[in-house]
Order: structure tokens, then C-alpha cells, then sequence
């Protein structure tokens, strides 16, 4: 079955090389209420005008969906050598 993906962006404050917490936050809750779930993260480091470097978070969420059907859920159990029960 084919997986949805949404990438989401962090970079590093320019002076402080940290990361808004707070956007990062409702970011993993607003996504994971959507049903997305973390798929993986990539981190890379720029360098800026010789002196400075910016770091980048990137954020990898693969869509897992709503509530799975009665009826896969069923199957799932048969698969696995369980009757559900009626």
C-alpha cells in the first residue's frame, strides 16, 4: 500500500542556534491529531559567511490515517490465528 508524506522544516535561530520549541510542539501535536506519525528526521549544518553555521531539521511524517475499518481489523486478527469475537 503507498504511504502519504509531509516534510516539515526547523532551522536554527541565527544567534542563538536553537529551535522554536513552542512551533516545533504544536507542530508534532496539531500533525499527530491529523494522523501523521514521525517517519524519520534528516539534520544538516550550513555554513554562513565563514563564521557562522545554521543548522536544519528536517522532519519526515508518513500518514497512517483514521480509526482502521472494522473489517481490517478483522483480518488482521485472521492473519495472525485469531477469531474475533462476534
Amino acid at each position: 500500500m503507498p504511504h502519504t508524506y509531509h516534510v516539515e522544516f526547523f532551522k536554527t535561530r541565527f544567534f542563538s542556534g536553537t529551535v522554536d520549541e513552542q512551533r516545533l510542539e504544536q507542530t508534532l501535536n496539531r500533525l499527530g491529531k491529523e494522523g501523521w506519525v514521525l517517519d524519520r528526521t534528516i539534520h544538516e549544518k550550513k555554513r554562513l559567511f565563514f563564521f557562522f553555521s545554521r543548522e536544519v531539521h528536517i522532519l519526515i511524517f508518513r500518514f497512517v490515517g483514521a480509526d482502521p475499518s472494522p473489517e481490517l481489523l478483522r483480518q488482521l486478527l485472521r492473519a495472525y490465528g485469531h477469531e474475533p469475537v462476534a
